[in-house]
C-alpha cells in the first residue's frame, strides 16, 4: 500500500511538472503580478543591469501578453518605452512566440519629443513638464499635427523659440479629453 501511494504520488508529480513545462504562459499568467518583475527580469535575462533601470512598462509587458494586448506591446516598443529585444526575451521566458516589429518614424519622433520635453528645464533648472503632459504633447504633435496642442508647441520643438510655452496653456490644450 505504501509503495503504491509513493508510485502514484511520483506519477502525479511528474504529470504536474510536464503540464507546467508544456504551458508556461498559462502558469506564468495565473501567478503574475508586478512583484514578480525582478524574477521575470532575471528569467528573461533583460539587458538592464538593475531594477532601477527598467520602467513600469517593462514590468507591465507580461501582463499585456497575458491579456493578449499585443498591440499595446507593439506601441510601447514603437514609442521607445521598452526595448524590443527585452520584450522578445520576456516573451521567450513565458513560452510565447513574439517578434518585434520595426519602429516607425512616428514612434521615433514621439520618443525624441518625449525625451526633449521631460528633460527640459527652465532658467532656474526646474523641470517644466511632468511625464504625463510630455506624453500627451508628444502624442498630439506626432499623431494630430493640426491640433491646438501641436500648433502651440511647434515653435519650441522646431527651435524657432527657446522658451517652452506656458505649462498651463499646454495642460489645457494637450489634455486627451480636450476637444482639439
Amino acid at each position: 500500500m505504501k509503495r503504491t501511494i509513493i508510485i502514484v504520488a511520483a506519477v502525479l508529480a511528474a504529470g504536474l511538472a510536464v503540464m507546467a513545462h508544456a504551458s508556461p504562459k498559462v502558469d506564468i499568467c495565473k501567478a503574475w503580478n508586478n512583484d514578480d518583475a525582478d524574477h521575470m527580469a532575471i528569467l528573461s535575462r533583460l539587458t538592464h543591469s538593475t531594477r532601477d533601470d527598467y520602467s513600469r512598462y517593462d514590468e507591465d509587458i507580461p501582463g499585456a501578453f497575458c491579456e493578449g494586448n499585443i498591440n499595446l506591446v507593439d506601441q510601447w516598443i514603437d514609442q521607445g518605452y521598452v526595448r524590443g529585444r527585452d520584450v522578445e526575451a520576456i516573451a521567450r521566458s513565458m513560452g510565447i512566440s513574439y517578434k518585434t516589429k520595426p519602429r516607425t518614424p512616428q514612434g521615433r519622433l514621439y520618443e525624441k519629443i518625449l525625451d526633449t520635453l521631460q528633460y527640459h528645464t527652465d532658467a532656474r533648472g526646474i523641470t517644466d513638464i511632468y511625464h504625463a503632459l510630455a506624453s500627451n504633447i508628444a502624442y498630439e504633435y506626432v499623431y494630430k499635427p493640426k491640433s491646438q496642442c501641436a500648433i502651440l508647441i511647434r515653435p519650441f520643438l522646431t527651435g524657432a523659440v527657446k522658451k517652452i510655452p506656458d505649462v498651463d496653456a499646454l495642460s489645457s490644450y494637450c489634455n486627451p479629453s480636450s476637444q482639439n
